[in-house]
Parts: C-alpha cells; sequence; structure tokens
C-alpha cells in the first residue's frame, strides 16, 4: 500500500504543515482530486476558512495561487470525505502528526540543554577572565551597572577599571552569556561583514 502521508508532501509554513489541494485530494483517493477537494470547501468554508490559505507556488512552471490545507484543515476535509481512502488517510495523518509533534519536543530540549551548556561555558569563562584580570565578582558587577546607565563609553569604562575597552567588551559579553543573552550587539555592518563566519 502507498503511504499515505510523509512530511516530504508537506510545506513547512508559520510553523504549521500545509498540504495543496490536489495533493490533499490525490490521498483521500478523489478520481479528480482538485474538483473533489474544491467541492468539500465551497460546502463547508465556513467552518474550514482558518485551516486553509492562497499561496503563490511554481507549479508546471508557472506561479499560480494555490490553496493549501493546514494539519487540521487536512483533518476536517478528511472527515468530511466519503472516499473509501479517508478513513485510512485520517489514521495515517494522526500518526505522523503525532511523530512529527515528538520529534519538535526532543529537539527543544536538546536545544534547552545546549543552551544551558552554553551558559556554563561562559560562566566559566567569565570566572577565569575575571581572575585574569585581577578583578572581584563585586567589581564585575560595577562594571555591568557603569555599563547599563549608558553614561560611559567602553573606553571610559576601561580607564575606570584600569582595563582596554577590548577587554571591556570581552568581559560584557560573558557576562551577558552567562546570563543565557547570547543577542549580537555588534553593529549592523560589521554583522554583515562576518554572515556565515563562527566567531
Amino acid at each position: 500500500m502507498t503511504q499515505l502521508v510523509s512530511q516530504g508532501d508537506f510545506l513547512h509554513k508559520d510553523g504549521r504543515f500545509w498540504l495543496t489541494t490536489d495533493e490533499l485530494g490525490k490521498r483521500l483517493g478523489f478520481t479528480n482530486s482538485r474538483e473533489g477537494i474544491y467541492k468539500i470547501y465551497t460546502r463547508n468554508s465556513e467552518e474550514l476558512k482558518p485551516f486553509t490559505c492562497m499561496s503563490k507556488l511554481d507549479t508546471q512552471g508557472q506561479n499560480r495561487d494555490i490553496r493549501l490545507f493546514d494539519e487540521q484543515g487536512c483533518y476536517i476535509v478528511a472527515m468530511l470525505a466519503r472516499t473509501p481512502q479517508a478513513k485510512a488517510f485520517r489514521r495515517a495523518l494522526a500518526r505522523f502528526l503525532q511523530e512529527i509533534r515528538s520529534r519538535e519536543k526532543e529537539f527543544a530540549e536538546t536545544f534547552s540543554s545546549l543552551e544551558s551548556l552554553k551558559q556554563q561555558v561562559a560562566a566559566m569563562q567569565l570566572k577565569q577572565q575575571l581572575t585574569r584580570f585581577k578583578f572581584s565578582e563585586s567589581a564585575g558587577q560595577r562594571l555591568v551597572a557603569l555599563k547599563n546607565t549608558g553614561l560611559l563609553s567602553d573606553r571610559e569604562l576601561g580607564r575606570v577599571f584600569k582595563i582596554s575597552p577590548q577587554n571591556v567588551r570581552k568581559l560584557l559579553k560573558l557576562y551577558r552569556h552567562s546570563a543565557g543573552d547570547f543577542t549580537d550587539r555588534r553593529p549592523e555592518q560589521f554583522k554583515r561583514l562576518t554572515k556565515g563566519v563562527t566567531l
């Protein structure tokens, strides 16, 4: 039996999975897939509107407006379809979505662990740098507090704490990273110059 649902069939857009009218119709076993789905949609448009959209897609070398149905829309259409294949499609779709959600959860947990590890590494690096510059923890906190006032430049902070402006920026970056803030604070022109480069 042909696999009714696989990830490659779907478009991933705005955090949702979408099937085109044609693909959905084929999987539900309609002889004329577009016409079969069109009839269901026109009879139940109010119910289906929140779960469908029009999108420009390249089909047969032409850019056309194609109706898409998200996961919920596909399931509702499958409930309304009276084809022999509809029941099997609903089961396959439910299994597929369960697998996808499980993978997304695993990815989120892995990402969370990675972020936590990055924070721990930054905290270790911060401790090493504070020792290197003979900074007490309270001196480091004063540096951050003064920077947050916006009153002193990195050069001026360097004079106050007797370190170079580059080391001021290095310490402030490590403080942010150890707190879980990995936002790139560099000016836009530097971000563009180093795009795709691991720093």
